[in-house]
């Protein structure tokens, strides 16, 4: 049997595979561009535990050569040990996109992290403010 831990840390790095998917998708739809920007969105889903077959549907344009090396820097490091901030900087992932679609797994990378912190902040003393005056 899978420890809790364990099972609760395999979500998580699904999620956020999941939540890159669903960029690399609204952004590329499912061809990644053949430059900096693919083999980023490239490393950080094969980082994520991406099968290597999925991932070649995205990247069509990749040399076998260059695919494994990508995919050896991606193996180089557990999957629970890339940070969110680093995903979400390897896939250009937009503060207004996030909050539009409600995936909190990565930060962004076009708005400092103490901001989102402050407007979640302000946003939780509403929510308390309206469920007291509510009740």
């Amino acid at each position: 049997m899978t420890a809790p831990r364990t099972a609760a840390k395999k979500n998580f790095i699904a999620a956020r595979l999941k939540t890159m998917r669903l960029f690399a998708y609204h952004q590329h739809r499912h061809r990644l561009p053949n430059n900096e920007c693919g083999r980023d969105y490239l490393l950080a889903f094969l980082s994520q535990g991406m099968t290597q077959n999925a991932a070649r549907l995205w990247v069509p344009w990749c040399s076998a050569r260059e695919f494994e090396q990508i995919a050896f820097d991606a193996r180089a490091i557990p999957p629970h040990l890339w940070s969110s901030e680093r995903l979400g900087q390897l896939c250009r992932l937009t503060n207004a996109w996030r909050e539009r679609m409600k995936r909190y797994h990565l930060r962004p990378h076009d708005k400092a992290w103490s901001e989102i912190q402050q407007r979640r902040r302000e946003r939780k003393k509403v929510r308390d403010r309206e469920l007291i005056l509510g009740s």
